[in-house]
């Protein structure tokens, strides 16, 4: 008999020790998936924003390229050849006076 009640007694300190250690692991497991949680939040935020910034550099660069084609259809389309000369000679003239 008494060997049977020391088993009984074995048997419920190894469930005891295995409750206490399935939930330290539980714990554990709980707080990397927190940790791990909070760590994707914020690499979802950051790539959200850095797609941000680069849309809206796209966005800036396509609209400077645009306005600069604009500008020089403008001027191309104005220029006269007369006009075009005294253009030139004005700057023939800039370029004399500062050497």
């Amino acid at each position: 008999m008494e060997e049977v009640s020391a088993a009984k007694l074995k048997a419920e300190e190894i469930t005891k020790q295995t409750g206490s250690v399935l939930e330290k692991e539980r714990s554990m497991y709980s707080q990397q998936l927190e940790s791990e949680t909070k760590r994707l939040e914020t690499m979802k935020q950051e790539t959200l924003l850095f797609q941000e910034q680069k849309a809206k550099y796209e966005i800036s660069s396509q609209i400077v390229t645009l306005a600069v084609q604009k500008v020089e259809e403008k001027i191309k389309s104005r220029l006269t050849p007369r006009l075009h000369d005294s253009v030139n000679n004005y700057n023939i003239v800039l370029l004399r006076n500062m050497a």
